[in-house]
């Protein structure tokens, strides 16, 4: 891969700011809204999958033949202002600012009513691209402070700083709890709590590879984060968080990823308690002590029609 480490800035589309970056790329910066950005790499022979499955602003469920990566359908998308300056250029909306620098190349994402950036790349090499093999990586500066949270489906701590974790699904069962990845359902979202409150970032990602909030250590670099496809696009959605307690901004953030992604998926709660059975009974064949951490089953209010089938 080879890295992309100078911008020039080349005009607007719509809302949008849009930079040259080397190897035929284009990068669109834009704002959807007031607390959800949005950065797209553009390939010299355009997306290598035109289309996603994951974005559903407001329960805007995508078609069967997916939803195309340039919709933006669904989103406010707020009037932007942007400045232009020798090194660098500014797009900002009520809410939200990115500040893009030229060289070398990158990101900082800002509250706009504050003057340090929550979430900025890393300053040396943080882009990566190669158009023989498809692959990408994209790293972001990490400070000793901030925390990691999310990716769906994995094993261990709730904290995942200082870990690599695939981007990938398996069927392993028998998994060891605190070591095996992948597992069955990974998730490229992670929640980042630090100094200057939480933040989201969601990469709209089908290819497979790996999210590294700090495992890696490399002193040229410094204190970074990275995500790497082996193939595919880079379509990646910070979301802003708010500063204060780690609940409350993870609760925003979250709150933004639903509105991104669509409601939440409601499961019955008898197919629920079925899974508990079936993994109860297995594991007492197996001779295993069982103990499933959904005890609030128990205290779950019935369905309104529940009452009458246990009569």
């Amino acid at each position: 891969m080879k890295a992309l480490t100078q911008g020039r800035y080349i005009g607007r589309e719509d809302e949008a700011a849009l930079f040259e970056v080397g190897e035929g790329a284009t990068m669109v910066v834009r704002i959807l809204e007031g607390d959800i950005g949005r950065v797209t790499l553009r390939r010299r022979d355009g997306y290598r999958l035109d289309r996603g499955w994951s974005i559903a602003p407001g329960g805007l469920e995508p078609p069967y033949e997916g939803r195309p990566r340039d919709d933006l359908s669904g989103f406010s998308r707020p009037l932007t202002t942007l400045v232009e300056y020798d090194d660098r250029v500014v797009l900002r909306a009520p809410g939200l600012c990115a500040e893009i620098t030229l060289s070398p190349f990158g990101i900082a994402w800002r509250r706009a009513e504050e003057a340090a950036p929550f979430l900025r790349d890393r300053p040396t090499q943080a882009y990566f691209l190669s158009n023989r093999s498809g692959a990408l990586s994209h790293a972001m500066a990490r400070d000793h402070a901030e925390r990691h949270y999310g990716l769906g489906d994995k094993a261990g701590p709730l904290d995942r700083t200082g870990r690599r974790f695939a981007i990938d699904a398996v069927d392993p069962c028998g998994f060891d709890a605190e070591l095996s990845d992948p597992l069955y359902k990974m998730l490229p979202f992670f929640i980042v709590d630090g100094p200057r409150g939480a933040h989201g970032v969601f990469y709209d990602t089908l290819a497979t590879g790996a999210v590294d909030l700090g495992c890696t250590l490399d002193n040229y670099h410094g204190l970074f984060r990275s995500y790497r496809a082996e193939d595919g696009d880079l379509l990646r959605v910070p979301r802003r968080g708010s500063p204060g307690k780690i609940e409350e901004a993870a609760h925003q953030a979250l709150t933004n990823q639903r509105q991104l992604l669509g409601a939440r998926l409601i499961v019955d709660r008898e197919l629920v308690q079925l899974a508990e059975l079936l993994l109860e009974r297995h594991a007492r064949d197996e001779g295993v002590d069982f103990l499933l951490g959904g005890g609030a089953l128990g205290e779950c209010r019935p369905r309104a029609d529940q009452g009458q089938r246990d009569q």
